[in-house]
């Protein structure tokens, strides 16, 4: 999977860079099948600088999958960066794991029309 990860606002140390990278990797194992081709947006930024008690840290991920029309969003805003991350980490696996089983129900949907069929014969 190639990932692209782009800041505002904020500055994009090696720990964040690891740490996101190691996130978005964590969630091939949801795709299928394993596409060189599927590519991840992830955008981390500071949202507001106006807070009286912290920051505020947004954290975006597109994930575009090559048999899906249009790309899979997880946005999510926290006061924790790291806290961020992991939240929309876990939103992008339940929509990756909807999406696989659709797929998995419409192939074995697929093959028990046919089995239907043969029997009719």
């Amino acid at each position: 999977m190639h990932i692209n990860i782009k800041t505002m606002d904020i500055e994009m140390t090696p720990s964040i860079r690891e740490y996101v990278e190691k996130k978005v990797n964590n969630l091939e194992k949801y795709i299928e099948p394993v596409d060189p081709s599927v590519q991840a947006w992830v955008e981390v930024a500071k949202t507001t600088n106006h807070h009286h008690k912290g920051n505020i840290f947004g954290v975006e991920l597109q994930v575009r999958l090559p048999h899906v029309d249009k790309a899979v969003i997880a946005k999510v805003e926290k006061d924790d960066l790291y806290a961020a991350i992991d939240e929309v980490h876990d939103e992008m696996k339940r929509e990756l794991t909807k999406i696989k089983g659709r797929k998995i129900s419409l192939i074995k949907r697929g093959g028990r029309m046919i089995k239907k069929i043969l029997r009719l014969n």
